[in-house]
């Protein structure tokens, strides 16, 4: 039963707002695609990450270890995409020169 209940919990606010979309479309009102998306990436996403960070309990050691694992997946892989970025993105070495406005220098021209 408890559960049911957690599964509630976490389903109950997705169906709500489903509802509360479909009324308001019923309804006549108009419904920007744009204003929703950005309030969802400019209100809505920040919030989630917050309360995800505050609410999770990592110990300093824990904290240590992820940071040293993500400096070495970006060791690992990064510093090499960085190496053949040009060759991909400029077919082979082809002259950058129109385009090194375009994307960030540090990948663009190296």
């Amino acid at each position: 039963m408890a559960l049911a209940f957690t599964v509630l919990e976490i389903v109950t606010p997705v169906f709500l707002l489903a509802a509360i979309g479909y009324i308001w479309v019923k309804l006549g009102f108009e419904y920007r695609v744009q204003f929703v998306t950005q309030i969802a990436m400019t209100l809505a996403v920040p919030c989630l990450i917050f309360v995800s960070l505050m609410q999770t309990e990592i110990t300093p050691q824990m904290l240590a270890d992820i940071s040293m694992a993500t400096v070495m997946a970006y060791l690992a892989v990064g510093v090499p995409a960085l190496r053949y970025s040009k060759p991909l993105a400029f077919h082979n070495g082809r002259s950058c020169r129109a385009s090194c406005s375009a994307i960030p220098a540090m990948l663009a021209c190296l």
